[in-house]
């Protein structure tokens, strides 16, 4: 039983044109999907089409600590430019939380919240 893999190996010209689809490829990633969402760049207009130049606008700074870099973000809910029309009443008013979270590198949070279920 021969056990040995008979395909045989891409030849250089075969792994240079792989090598440049590939190139290509993370090319137009960068410029339609990154670069509107991580710097606000969007040379194509696809970013503002795909709602990905908004992503830029979440506000983040780092900052230094006792020597140590601290990242800071905070992360609004989205706006609702849509009028909004109240179909039933609620006992309690609209309310909106914000908390400002600060780790240190290497460091993770998980954050869970509750929510009560509204009986009418």
């Amino acid at each position: 039983m021969n056990t040995h893999n008979t395909h045989p190996l891409p030849t250089v010209r075969q792994l240079l044109r792989a090598a440049g689809m590939a190139l290509v490829v993370a090319a137009a990633i960068l410029i339609t999907t990154v670069l509107p969402a991580e710097h606000g760049i969007d040379p194509t207009g696809i970013g503002k089409t795909l709602g990905l130049t908004a992503l830029n606008n979440s506000q983040g700074a780092v900052t230094k600590s006792n020597g140590n870099d601290v990242v800071a973000a905070v992360v609004a809910a989205p706006v609702i430019s849509a009028p909004v029309t109240i179909t039933s009443k609620q006992a309690t008013l609209y309310r909106a939380d914000t908390r400002q979270i600060t780790l240190q590198p290497g460091e993770g949070l998980e954050f869970k919240t509750r929510l009560e279920k509204v009986r009418h």
